[in-house]
């Protein structure tokens, strides 16, 4: 096998770094701390009994600047299908002996890697690896024990391989100017493609749908293809005023279409980040966002037969649903009943006339407008969605599985029509990023007098006010470990909101368990979500928790 400088095998060294982030970035939350550690096995490599092994750390530390640009660069990515072919070349054409040696000083290379973890949470007496590295670690043990020793290696280098992985489509020269040609310089492979997590994207077009709905068409910088479910979401983050201000927006574009990303928006008047996207996003404009998220998609409860239920911009994700469905050429039947304020609030009406004629009988538009202003044209029904509108277009929807987007009235509107008429439960499916949690009732209730005097309703009682209500036997306890604080608080209170009130700036964006933003790794304790649906149950058992809906039971203890 070919190696970087002669001593060590490429893959070998490779591998080494793609399992330390996988390991130690298994959060996506990777510190200096965890750099040092790295760091440290590197400048005194004499711990690994291996001499391959040794030889394969010295090269990491040559090319250890190159490896990290490829990683930030996203060039290199934490990926499990990756680090198995490395782990796989890495072994290649050794003899049994010497492949059981490495495959030694691999697990222990891991194991320190792992066990760098911070020394508050160790001081705390909870170990200082935690879950979520825990799960990592047995990840890359299955991974190591299952990868075939036989594979072909790789005939490029480090720096062709991990910083320039990206090849170029045949028809474009590398003399001519790409410039305009901002995203189809992609081939489409799992080494370009975008991963879950914090991605910079950079504005390529402005499209002006309706008088007060505008979509944004971004490019991933560095490049990237974009790969998700039709119907997903992202957390975007802007500067306003000062502020980074973090807000969810479905994915209207479909990643049948992966060279670019974009979102639809409404400009509402009491919105400020959709009135500051609509006054400051132009072609060339830089944001970061994260993502994908949501379980609101069409791929994950195929039918033949589906019904679009939308209100006003909650079309977006039906029209990602729509534009895929198309797209890969589905033959399901779809019936999309769109309602509107009027006929000038119609959000990609030229494009959904374009697919009803594509698409034939597998397609029927049923766009309803609530009224009809002076010198407006419309030839269709009008009104607001009710059970007449639903069974003109829709009669057989006892047959299909049902998708709605739209206001939260809107959406328990239909809901509870589809209820009343003994809509089956599993049949359907609802987008509620951005809908406010309810806080769970106190277990313990105090009884009400069967009457009462009517008196005053009581203002509602801040978090602050709440805790300082408090006293110093309140059920439950959070400690952030990695900010040192400790706050005592009542068991319905919801975890980021006590961290706010006692000055604590963590990520959040929906505040609704939904999107995923304010996630971290639980390494204590017992935190109640509700229904939540940013995390999987694979997330859980890991530890991971969102704490915008989380509320601690007892005493709990937070990596964050």
């Amino acid at each position: 096998m070919k190696a970087i400088d002669g001593s060590a095998p490429q893959a070998l060294t490779t591998a080494l770094f793609l399992t330390f982030v996988y390991i130690a970035d298994a959060e996506d939350t990777l510190t200096s701390r965890e750099v040092e550690g790295l760091n440290k096995l590197l400048r005194d490599p004499h711990w690994a009994d291996d001499a391959l092994m040794r030889a394969a750390l010295a090269d990491l530390a040559v090319h250890y600047t190159a490896l990290w640009k490829a990683y930030d660069a996203h060039n290199l990515t934490r990926d499990g299908s990756r680090l198995a072919v490395e782990l796989a070349r890495a072994l290649s054409g050794l003899d049994a002996r010497t492949a059981d040696g490495v495959r030694a000083a691999l697990r222990n290379f891991a194991q320190r890697i792992a066990d760098s973890g911070s020394p508050l949470l160790a001081r705390l007496g909870v170990g200082t690896a935690t879950r979520a590295r825990q799960s990592s670690l047995r990840e890359f043990e299955n991974l190591l024990a299952d990868v075939p020793t036989a594979i072909a290696p790789a005939s490029t280098n480090v720096e062709s391989e991990t910083v320039a992985p990206f090849a170029m489509s045949a028809s474009f020269s590398s003399s001519r100017n790409l410039s305009h040609w901002p995203a189809a310089q992609l081939t489409l492979s799992q080494e370009n493609s975008w991963k879950r997590g914090r991605t910079r994207l950079r504005c390529v077009r402005v499209t002006p749908e309706t008088h007060d709905v505008k979509t944004f068409t971004f490019v991933a910088d560095p490049s990237r293809v974009f790969t998700y479910k039709p119907g997903q979401f992202i957390t975007i983050e802007v500067p306003i005023d000062g502020k980074v201000m973090r807000r969810s927006y479905t994915i209207s574009s479909s990643p049948s279409r992966p060279y670019t990303l974009t979102i639809t928006v409404k400009r509402a008047q009491n919105s400020i980040v959709s009135k500051w996207l609509h006054s400051n996003v132009a072609p060339g404009f830089e944001l970061d966002i994260s993502g994908p998220h949501g379980n609101f998609s069409c791929l994950d409860a195929p039918a033949e037969k589906m019904l679009f239920i939308g209100a006003g911009s909650g079309i977006t994700p039906l029209m990602s649903m729509l534009r895929w469905l198309s797209d890969t050429a589905s033959p399901a039947n779809v019936i999309l009943i769109n309602n509107v304020r009027t006929p000038n609030d119609v959000i990609f009406e030229r494009e959904l006339l374009l697919l009803a004629s594509k698409l034939g009988d597998n397609l029927r538009l049923g766009i309803v407008p609530v009224q009809v202003l002076p010198g407006q044209v419309w030839n269709g029904p009008t009104g607001r969605f009710n059970e007449n509108l639903l069974c003109f277009f829709a009669a057989d929807f006892m047959e299909r599985e049902i998708f709605v987007c739209g206001p939260t009235g809107y959406m328990e509107s239909v809901k509870g029509l589809l209820d009343g008429n003994g809509f089956p439960a599993q049949r359907f499916h609802q987008e509620s990023f951005g809908v406010a949690p309810t806080p769970m009732p106190i277990a313990a209730e105090t009884p009400v007098p069967a009457k009462t005097n009517p008196v005053p309703p009581a203002k509602p009682m801040t978090p602050a006010a709440t805790f300082a209500a408090a006293n110093n036997d309140a059920a439950c306890e959070v400690v952030f470990a990695k900010s040192g604080k400790t706050i005592r608080c009542g068991a319905e209170d919801f975890i980021l909101e006590i961290a706010e009130e006692h000055g604590m700036e963590l990520a959040n964006s929906c505040r609704a368990g939904n999107c995923g933003t304010c996630r971290v790794s639980k390494v204590e304790g017992t935190v109640l979500m509700g229904d939540q649906t940013a995390l999987t149950e694979e997330d859980i058992q890991s530890g991971m928790v969102v704490i915008c809906v989380g509320r601690a039971q007892g005493r709990v203890v937070l990596d964050a």
